[in-house]
C-alpha cells in the first residue's frame, strides 16, 4: 500500500477474542453452554482501523466500487486481487500443497465417519445418552442434542435450552465421553496418517515454508 502510496493500518482482533468451540462431539464448553446453549457465541469484531478512502478500498481489494477490475492507480498497476491478494499468496498461497492438503482432509472425514460405527464410542456414546436419560431427556446422541431443532432457530437461548446444553456437557464429563471418542477416532488417525505419510510429509515441508516466511515477515 505504501507503493501507491497509501496510508494502510489493518484492524485489530481484540484479546479478548474466544476461539471457536470444537463441536465435532457436540458441544463441550460448560461456560459457553451456560451462556447460548447449543447457539454459537457471537463472533468477535475486529476493531476498526477507520474508513477506507475510495482509493484505498480499490488498491487492497483490486477491484473499483463497481466491482470492476482495477488495474492501475497513480500509474502503477494494482497485482491482481489487490495489496491483500498479494499479500495472501506471498503468505500462504505459494506453499500450498493442495493434493496433500486434501489427503489431510479426507482422513480428517473418513476418521469421523467411522468412528460413528466404532464399538467403543458406541458405548460411550450409550453411556452418555442412559445418562441424558436420567435427566428426563432422550437423545440418542450428542449429535442429536446439538441439533435439535428446537434449539436452532434464530435468536437468543432460552432458559429450558441452556439447562439442556449444561446437563450434555454435564454428562460428558460424567461418562467421559469426549475422552473416550477422541481416544477411539484418534487410533483410526494414526493408521490413516501412516498409509499415507509420504504424502502428508510433503504438507508439512509446505507448512514449516509458511511458517518460516511468516517468521521473517514479523522480523521485519
Amino acid at each position: 500500500m505504501k507503493g501507491f502510496p497509501l496510508r494502510y493500518e489493518p484492524p485489530e482482533v481484540p484479546q479478548d477474542a474466544a476461539a471457536t468451540e470444537n463441536r465435532r462431539y457436540g458441544i463441550s464448553d460448560a461456560t459457553l453452554a451456560a451462556r447460548y446453549g447449543y447457539h454459537l457465541a457471537p463472533h468477535p469484531d475486529t476493531a476498526p482501523a477507520g474508513r477506507l478512502t475510495a482509493a484505498q478500498s480499490m488498491v487492497l481489494s483490486g477491484e473499483k466500487e463497481n466491482g470492476e477490475r482495477a488495474h492501475t492507480y497513480n500509474g502503477k498497476k494494482i497485482p491482481e486481487h489487490g495489496c491483500a491478494g498479494q499479500a495472501a499468496y506471498q503468505t500462504r498461497a505459494r506453499y500450498r500443497g493442495e493434493d496433500a492438503a486434501a489427503v489431510a482432509s479426507d482422513i480428517d472425514t473418513r476418521s469421523f465417519q467411522t468412528s460413528l460405527t466404532d464399538e467403543k464410542v458406541g458405548a460411550a456414546v450409550k453411556d452418555w445418552s442412559a445418562c441424558m436419560k436420567e435427566k428426563g431427556l432422550t437423545y440418542g446422541s450428542p449429535l442429536e442434542s446439538v441439533a435439535d431443532r428446537a434449539f436452532t432457530r434464530a435468536g437468543t437461548a432460552s432458559d429450558q435450552e441452556r439447562a439442556v446444553a449444561v446437563a450434555d456437557v454435564n454428562r460428558k464429563v460424567r461418562t467421559g465421553l469426549v475422552a473416550r471418542w477422541m481416544s477411539a477416532e484418534a487410533a483410526m488417525q494414526r493408521d490413516l496418517i501412516q498409509k499415507n505419510r509420504a504424502v502428508l510429509g510433503k504438507l508439512k515441508d509446505a507448512q514449516r515454508q509458511e511458517l518460516g516466511f511468516a517468521r521473517q515477515v514479523l522480523r521485519d
